[in-house]
Protein backbone atom coordinates (compact mmCIF):
# COMPACT_ATOMS: atom_id res chain seq x y z
CA UNK A 1 0.00 0.00 0.00
CA UNK A 2 1.40 3.36 -1.20
CA UNK A 3 0.97 6.54 1.20
CA UNK A 4 1.49 10.20 0.79
CA UNK A 5 3.64 11.86 3.95
CA UNK A 6 3.83 15.05 4.59
CA UNK A 7 7.33 16.95 5.51
CA UNK A 8 8.24 20.08 7.28
CA UNK A 9 11.30 22.01 6.48
CA UNK A 10 11.53 24.97 8.64
CA UNK A 11 15.04 27.11 8.30
CA UNK A 12 15.33 31.32 8.31
CA UNK A 13 16.88 31.00 4.63
CA UNK A 14 15.15 30.11 1.32
CA UNK A 15 17.89 29.08 -0.10
CA UNK A 16 18.43 26.06 1.79
CA UNK A 17 14.52 25.36 1.55
CA UNK A 18 14.81 25.54 -1.81
CA UNK A 19 17.35 23.16 -2.17
CA UNK A 20 16.40 20.85 0.30
CA UNK A 21 12.84 20.96 -1.37
CA UNK A 22 14.36 19.82 -4.66
CA UNK A 23 16.41 17.21 -3.68
CA UNK A 24 13.87 15.80 -2.23
CA UNK A 25 11.03 15.89 -4.97
CA UNK A 26 13.40 14.66 -7.25
CA UNK A 27 13.48 11.22 -5.47
CA UNK A 28 9.96 10.84 -4.29
CA UNK A 29 6.49 11.93 -5.44
CA UNK A 30 4.70 10.50 -2.82
CA UNK A 31 6.23 13.73 0.03
CA UNK A 32 4.29 16.72 0.04
CA UNK A 33 6.68 19.90 1.10
CA UNK A 34 5.51 22.35 3.70
CA UNK A 35 7.93 25.15 4.32
CA UNK A 36 8.69 27.56 7.30
CA UNK A 37 10.73 30.65 7.66
CA UNK A 38 10.29 30.87 11.09
CA UNK A 39 9.70 28.65 14.39
CA UNK A 40 6.15 30.78 14.52
CA UNK A 41 5.44 30.07 11.00
CA UNK A 42 6.12 26.21 11.55
CA UNK A 43 3.38 26.13 14.39
CA UNK A 44 1.04 27.51 12.05
CA UNK A 45 1.87 24.98 9.64
CA UNK A 46 1.86 22.14 12.01
CA UNK A 47 -1.59 23.61 14.22
CA UNK A 48 -3.30 23.38 10.41
CA UNK A 49 -1.72 19.81 9.16
CA UNK A 50 -0.54 16.35 10.02
CA UNK A 51 3.37 16.36 9.35
CA UNK A 52 5.16 13.01 9.42
CA UNK A 53 8.78 14.25 9.59
CA UNK A 54 10.49 17.70 10.47
CA UNK A 55 13.61 18.77 8.80
CA UNK A 56 14.88 21.48 11.16
CA UNK A 57 17.41 24.21 11.44
CA UNK A 58 19.06 25.19 14.37
CA UNK A 59 20.11 28.40 13.94
CA UNK A 60 16.86 30.89 13.42
CA UNK A 61 16.28 34.41 15.08
CA UNK A 62 13.76 34.77 17.79
CA UNK A 63 13.31 30.86 18.39
CA UNK A 64 15.90 28.71 17.67
CA UNK A 65 15.36 24.54 16.81
CA UNK A 66 16.34 23.51 19.96
CA UNK A 67 13.42 25.45 21.44
CA UNK A 68 10.80 24.71 18.80
CA UNK A 69 11.99 20.99 19.39
CA UNK A 70 11.46 21.47 23.13
CA UNK A 71 7.96 23.08 22.83
CA UNK A 72 6.85 20.18 20.12
CA UNK A 73 8.24 17.33 23.03
CA UNK A 74 5.47 18.93 25.35
CA UNK A 75 2.38 19.31 23.48
CA UNK A 76 0.37 15.51 22.84
CA UNK A 77 -0.11 16.14 19.24
CA UNK A 78 3.26 16.71 18.60
CA UNK A 79 5.57 14.91 20.89
CA UNK A 80 6.08 11.99 18.46
CA UNK A 81 6.94 13.82 15.34
CA UNK A 82 10.48 12.64 14.20
CA UNK A 83 12.41 15.31 14.00
CA UNK A 84 15.89 15.36 12.29
CA UNK A 85 18.47 18.51 12.73
CA UNK A 86 20.00 20.03 9.87
CA UNK A 87 22.97 22.57 10.59
CA UNK A 88 26.07 24.11 9.67
CA UNK A 89 27.57 25.16 12.75
CA UNK A 90 26.15 23.09 16.04
CA UNK A 91 28.05 19.89 15.18
CA UNK A 92 29.51 18.44 18.37
CA UNK A 93 29.05 15.55 20.12
CA UNK A 94 27.43 17.90 22.50
CA UNK A 95 25.03 19.57 20.60
CA UNK A 96 24.12 16.57 18.93
CA UNK A 97 23.47 14.73 21.93
CA UNK A 98 21.12 17.51 23.26
CA UNK A 99 18.94 17.24 19.92
CA UNK A 100 18.56 13.27 20.42
CA UNK A 101 17.65 14.45 24.23
CA UNK A 102 14.93 16.26 22.67
CA UNK A 103 13.74 13.88 20.73
CA UNK A 104 15.51 14.01 17.10
CA UNK A 105 16.00 10.97 15.40
CA UNK A 106 18.82 11.85 13.18
CA UNK A 107 21.59 14.85 12.76
CA UNK A 108 22.53 16.02 9.34
CA UNK A 109 25.18 18.11 9.15
CA UNK A 110 25.38 21.32 6.41
CA UNK A 111 26.42 21.29 3.69
CA UNK A 112 24.24 18.86 3.00
CA UNK A 113 24.86 15.20 0.96
CA UNK A 114 21.95 14.71 -1.50
CA UNK A 115 22.48 11.37 -1.99
CA UNK A 116 23.30 10.58 1.67
CA UNK A 117 19.82 12.40 2.66
CA UNK A 118 17.82 10.62 -0.12
CA UNK A 119 19.10 7.27 1.34
CA UNK A 120 18.45 8.45 4.82
CA UNK A 121 14.84 9.44 4.04
CA UNK A 122 14.14 6.22 2.34
CA UNK A 123 14.96 5.01 5.69
CA UNK A 124 12.48 7.35 7.52
CA UNK A 125 9.66 6.56 4.76
CA UNK A 126 9.85 2.89 5.29
CA UNK A 127 9.56 3.16 8.83
CA UNK A 128 6.46 5.79 8.34
CA UNK A 129 4.89 3.22 5.86
CA UNK A 130 5.17 0.31 8.74
CA UNK A 131 3.65 2.76 11.22
CA UNK A 132 1.15 3.75 8.98
CA UNK A 133 0.33 0.13 7.92
CA UNK A 134 0.06 -0.64 11.51
CA UNK A 135 -2.51 1.96 12.87
CA UNK A 136 -4.66 0.97 9.57
CA UNK A 137 -4.43 -2.67 10.85
CA UNK A 138 -5.31 -1.77 14.71
CA UNK A 139 -8.13 0.70 13.34
CA UNK A 140 -9.56 -1.89 10.81
CA UNK A 141 -9.01 -4.64 13.80
CA UNK A 142 -10.91 -2.00 16.38
CA UNK A 143 -13.69 -1.23 13.42
CA UNK A 144 -14.29 -4.99 13.14
CA UNK A 145 -14.53 -5.23 17.37
CA UNK A 146 -17.23 -2.66 17.26
CA UNK A 147 -18.98 -4.00 14.09
CA UNK A 148 -19.06 -7.43 16.25
CA UNK A 149 -20.38 -6.39 18.95
CA UNK A 150 -22.64 -4.19 17.39
CA UNK A 151 -24.37 -7.34 15.86
CA UNK A 152 -23.96 -9.17 19.10
CA UNK A 153 -25.75 -6.28 20.88
CA UNK A 154 -28.47 -6.32 18.18
CA UNK A 155 -28.53 -10.11 18.68
CA UNK A 156 -28.73 -9.84 22.59
CA UNK A 157 -32.04 -7.52 22.47
CA UNK A 158 -33.46 -9.68 19.55
CA UNK A 159 -33.07 -12.58 22.15
CA UNK A 160 -34.75 -10.58 24.89
CA UNK A 161 -37.59 -9.62 22.58
CA UNK A 162 -37.80 -13.10 22.01
CA UNK A 163 -38.22 -13.98 25.60
CA UNK A 164 -40.08 -11.60 26.15
CA UNK A 165 -43.21 -12.83 24.56
CA UNK A 166 -42.96 -15.74 26.40
CA UNK A 167 -42.48 -13.97 29.52
CA UNK A 168 -45.78 -12.20 28.71
CA UNK A 169 -47.41 -15.28 28.67
CA UNK A 170 -45.89 -16.04 32.10
CA UNK A 171 -47.02 -13.03 33.86
CA UNK A 172 -50.62 -13.86 32.79
CA UNK A 173 -50.15 -17.19 34.12
CA UNK A 174 -48.24 -15.99 36.98
CA UNK A 175 -51.14 -13.54 37.73
CA UNK A 176 -54.08 -14.89 36.77
CA UNK A 177 -54.45 -17.09 40.32
CA UNK A 178 -53.59 -14.66 42.55
CA UNK A 179 -56.30 -12.05 40.94
CA UNK A 180 -59.31 -14.74 40.87
CA UNK A 181 -58.61 -15.40 44.07
CA UNK A 182 -58.71 -11.54 45.39
CA UNK A 183 -62.12 -11.16 43.53
CA UNK A 184 -63.39 -14.25 45.49
CA UNK A 185 -62.27 -13.03 48.43
CA UNK A 186 -63.90 -9.86 48.02
CA UNK A 187 -67.23 -11.44 46.28
CA UNK A 188 -67.18 -13.77 49.58
CA UNK A 189 -66.31 -10.43 52.14
CA UNK A 190 -69.49 -8.68 49.71
CA UNK A 191 -72.11 -11.62 50.29
CA UNK A 192 -71.21 -12.53 54.16
CA UNK A 193 -71.44 -8.34 54.65
CA UNK A 194 -75.16 -8.90 52.96
CA UNK A 195 -76.44 -11.35 55.03
CA UNK A 196 -75.15 -9.62 58.38
CA UNK A 197 -72.56 -12.27 58.51
CA UNK A 198 -68.91 -10.24 58.76
CA UNK A 199 -67.58 -9.71 62.01
CA UNK A 200 -63.79 -8.83 62.67
CA UNK A 201 -62.86 -12.33 62.53
CA UNK A 202 -63.63 -12.80 59.02
CA UNK A 203 -62.55 -9.17 58.12
CA UNK A 204 -59.12 -9.89 59.46
CA UNK A 205 -58.76 -13.25 57.75
CA UNK A 206 -59.93 -11.78 54.42
CA UNK A 207 -57.82 -8.98 54.89
CA UNK A 208 -54.61 -10.53 55.68
CA UNK A 209 -55.19 -13.11 52.63
CA UNK A 210 -55.75 -10.22 50.14
CA UNK A 211 -52.74 -8.23 51.77
CA UNK A 212 -50.76 -11.27 50.82
CA UNK A 213 -51.95 -12.12 47.45
CA UNK A 214 -51.05 -8.67 46.59
CA UNK A 215 -48.02 -8.38 47.98
CA UNK A 216 -47.31 -11.67 45.87
CA UNK A 217 -48.65 -9.73 42.81
CA UNK A 218 -46.00 -6.85 43.71
CA UNK A 219 -43.49 -9.26 44.38
CA UNK A 220 -43.61 -11.18 40.74
CA UNK A 221 -44.07 -7.52 39.03
CA UNK A 222 -40.67 -6.69 40.43
CA UNK A 223 -39.10 -9.80 39.44
CA UNK A 224 -39.88 -9.39 35.45
CA UNK A 225 -38.76 -5.50 36.09
CA UNK A 226 -35.89 -6.73 37.29
CA UNK A 227 -35.38 -9.31 34.48
CA UNK A 228 -35.76 -7.24 31.95
CA UNK A 229 -33.42 -4.27 33.54
CA UNK A 230 -30.48 -3.50 31.60
CA UNK A 231 -28.14 -3.00 34.31
CA UNK A 232 -24.57 -4.35 33.71
CA UNK A 233 -22.64 -4.13 36.84
CA UNK A 234 -21.17 -7.61 37.98
CA UNK A 235 -22.45 -8.57 41.34
CA UNK A 236 -21.80 -11.31 43.92
CA UNK A 237 -25.35 -13.22 43.93
CA UNK A 238 -26.33 -16.75 45.00
CA UNK A 239 -26.70 -19.35 42.58
CA UNK A 240 -29.75 -20.77 44.23
CA UNK A 241 -30.85 -17.35 44.05
CA UNK A 242 -31.13 -16.63 40.65
CA UNK A 243 -32.40 -20.40 39.77
CA UNK A 244 -35.51 -19.01 42.29
CA UNK A 245 -35.74 -16.22 40.23
CA UNK A 246 -35.82 -18.54 37.15
CA UNK A 247 -38.20 -21.03 38.20
CA UNK A 248 -40.53 -17.51 39.86
CA UNK A 249 -40.61 -16.30 36.27
CA UNK A 250 -41.14 -19.74 33.93
CA UNK A 251 -42.66 -21.65 36.56
CA UNK A 252 -45.89 -20.83 35.78
CA UNK A 253 -45.95 -22.64 32.06
CA UNK A 254 -43.99 -25.33 33.54
CA UNK A 255 -46.93 -25.97 36.02
CA UNK A 256 -49.60 -25.06 33.76
CA UNK A 257 -48.11 -28.24 31.62
CA UNK A 258 -47.98 -30.21 34.56
CA UNK A 259 -44.10 -30.64 34.25
CA UNK A 260 -42.49 -31.90 37.83
CA UNK A 261 -39.56 -29.78 38.35
CA UNK A 262 -37.14 -31.06 41.38
CA UNK A 263 -33.83 -29.30 42.84
CA UNK A 264 -30.72 -30.33 43.90
CA UNK A 265 -28.60 -26.79 44.64
CA UNK A 266 -25.63 -26.51 46.93
CA UNK A 267 -27.30 -23.40 48.62
CA UNK A 268 -23.45 -21.97 49.51
CA UNK A 269 -22.48 -21.29 46.00
CA UNK A 270 -22.15 -17.72 44.65
CA UNK A 271 -20.80 -16.25 41.31
CA UNK A 272 -19.39 -12.69 40.36
CA UNK A 273 -21.29 -11.69 37.19
CA UNK A 274 -24.89 -10.61 35.73
CA UNK A 275 -27.75 -12.38 37.49
CA UNK A 276 -30.43 -10.73 35.14
CA UNK A 277 -27.96 -13.01 32.01
CA UNK A 278 -27.25 -16.11 34.05
CA UNK A 279 -31.48 -16.19 34.50
CA UNK A 280 -32.27 -15.57 31.21
CA UNK A 281 -29.97 -18.67 30.23
CA UNK A 282 -31.99 -20.53 32.65
CA UNK A 283 -34.90 -19.44 31.61
CA UNK A 284 -34.32 -20.37 27.61
CA UNK A 285 -33.11 -23.56 28.75
CA UNK A 286 -36.55 -24.26 30.64
CA UNK A 287 -38.43 -23.11 28.02
CA UNK A 288 -36.49 -25.61 25.73
CA UNK A 289 -37.14 -28.41 28.13
CA UNK A 290 -41.07 -27.70 28.29
CA UNK A 291 -41.45 -27.41 24.33
CA UNK A 292 -39.63 -30.58 24.17
CA UNK A 293 -41.63 -32.42 26.68
CA UNK A 294 -44.50 -30.84 25.60
CA UNK A 295 -44.25 -31.69 22.19
CA UNK A 296 -43.04 -35.39 22.67
CA UNK A 297 -45.98 -35.52 25.00
CA UNK A 298 -43.86 -36.94 27.41
CA UNK A 299 -45.29 -39.36 30.59
CA UNK A 300 -44.76 -37.71 33.68
CA UNK A 301 -42.37 -34.78 32.61
CA UNK A 302 -39.74 -33.69 34.62
CA UNK A 303 -37.11 -31.36 34.74
CA UNK A 304 -33.91 -31.57 36.99
CA UNK A 305 -31.70 -29.38 37.84
CA UNK A 306 -28.61 -29.54 39.63
CA UNK A 307 -25.95 -26.95 41.11
CA UNK A 308 -22.76 -27.95 42.83
CA UNK A 309 -18.84 -27.36 43.28
CA UNK A 310 -16.82 -29.18 40.51
CA UNK A 311 -13.23 -28.66 40.72
CA UNK A 312 -12.58 -24.93 40.01
CA UNK A 313 -15.98 -24.66 38.77
CA UNK A 314 -19.77 -24.25 39.60
CA UNK A 315 -21.93 -26.73 37.50
CA UNK A 316 -25.24 -25.96 37.10
CA UNK A 317 -26.96 -28.88 35.24
CA UNK A 318 -30.72 -28.94 33.93
CA UNK A 319 -31.75 -32.11 32.41
CA UNK A 320 -35.14 -33.62 31.51
CA UNK A 321 -36.58 -36.76 30.20
CA UNK A 322 -38.40 -35.39 26.82
CA UNK A 323 -36.13 -38.34 24.62
CA UNK A 324 -33.11 -35.99 23.69
CA UNK A 325 -31.43 -34.60 20.98
CA UNK A 326 -31.33 -36.23 17.67
CA UNK A 327 -27.74 -36.81 17.36
CA UNK A 328 -27.82 -35.32 13.69
CA UNK A 329 -28.40 -31.91 15.13
CA UNK A 330 -27.05 -31.95 18.87
CA UNK A 331 -23.82 -29.84 17.41
CA UNK A 332 -25.60 -27.64 15.67
CA UNK A 333 -28.26 -26.24 18.22
CA UNK A 334 -26.24 -23.25 19.45
CA UNK A 335 -25.28 -21.88 16.14
CA UNK A 336 -27.20 -19.12 15.42
CA UNK A 337 -30.74 -18.68 13.97
CA UNK A 338 -30.92 -22.88 14.14
CA UNK A 339 -33.94 -23.97 15.44
CA UNK A 340 -36.21 -27.23 15.14
CA UNK A 341 -39.31 -25.33 15.93
CA UNK A 342 -42.04 -23.87 13.75
CA UNK A 343 -41.05 -20.44 12.45
CA UNK A 344 -43.71 -19.06 14.43
CA UNK A 345 -42.71 -20.56 18.39
CA UNK A 346 -38.70 -20.09 17.72
CA UNK A 347 -35.98 -17.74 16.71
CA UNK A 348 -33.17 -19.77 16.88
CA UNK A 349 -31.57 -17.16 19.01
CA UNK A 350 -32.08 -17.80 22.35
CA UNK A 351 -29.89 -21.17 23.31
CA UNK A 352 -27.21 -19.59 20.79
CA UNK A 353 -27.14 -16.30 23.06
CA UNK A 354 -27.56 -18.41 26.16
CA UNK A 355 -23.81 -19.53 25.00
CA UNK A 356 -22.34 -16.38 24.21
CA UNK A 357 -23.46 -14.82 27.60
CA UNK A 358 -22.44 -17.74 29.79
CA UNK A 359 -18.74 -17.84 27.52
CA UNK A 360 -18.79 -14.06 28.43
CA UNK A 361 -18.78 -15.08 31.57
CA UNK A 362 -15.63 -16.64 31.23
CA UNK A 363 -17.97 -20.05 31.40
CA UNK A 364 -19.09 -22.82 29.36
CA UNK A 365 -22.46 -24.25 28.42
CA UNK A 366 -22.67 -27.79 26.55
CA UNK A 367 -25.24 -30.41 25.79
CA UNK A 368 -25.48 -34.05 25.91
CA UNK A 369 -27.80 -36.81 25.87
CA UNK A 370 -28.02 -38.88 28.91
CA UNK A 371 -29.81 -42.14 28.80
CA UNK A 372 -30.22 -42.90 32.90
CA UNK A 373 -33.74 -44.04 33.65
CA UNK A 374 -35.55 -41.97 30.86
CA UNK A 375 -33.88 -40.89 27.89
CA UNK A 376 -33.41 -36.80 27.73
CA UNK A 377 -31.36 -34.32 27.39
CA UNK A 378 -28.80 -32.32 29.98
CA UNK A 379 -27.84 -29.16 29.64
CA UNK A 380 -24.20 -28.07 31.38
CA UNK A 381 -23.83 -24.40 32.79
CA UNK A 382 -19.73 -24.58 34.41
CA UNK A 383 -18.87 -20.53 35.21
CA UNK A 384 -15.38 -19.87 37.24
CA UNK A 385 -16.00 -20.35 40.91
CA UNK A 386 -15.71 -17.12 43.08
CA UNK A 387 -13.15 -17.94 45.88
CA UNK A 388 -13.77 -15.53 48.01
CA UNK A 389 -16.97 -16.71 48.70
CA UNK A 390 -17.35 -20.26 48.07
Amino acid sequence: MSFKYNILIVDDISSNIESLSMTIKSAFDNINIFTALSAKDGFDILYENSIDLILLDIQMPEMDGYEFARILSQNTDTKMIPIVFVTAIFTSDDFIQTGLDLGAIDYITKPINGISLINKLKLYIKILEKQKSLEIALENEKNSKQKIQKQHDMLIKQSKMATMGEMIGNISHQMKQPLNAISLSILTLEMHHNNDLLDDSKMIKSKEKITRLTEYLSDTIDNFRDFFNPNKVKTIFKIKDCIDDSIGIAGATLKDNFINTTFDIDETLNIDGFQNELSQVVINILNNAKDALVSNKTKQPTINIKARKVLNSIAIEISDNAGGIDEDIISKIFDSYFTTKDEDKGTGLGLYMSKEIIENMGGDLTVSNHHDCDDGAVFTIKLPINKEKN
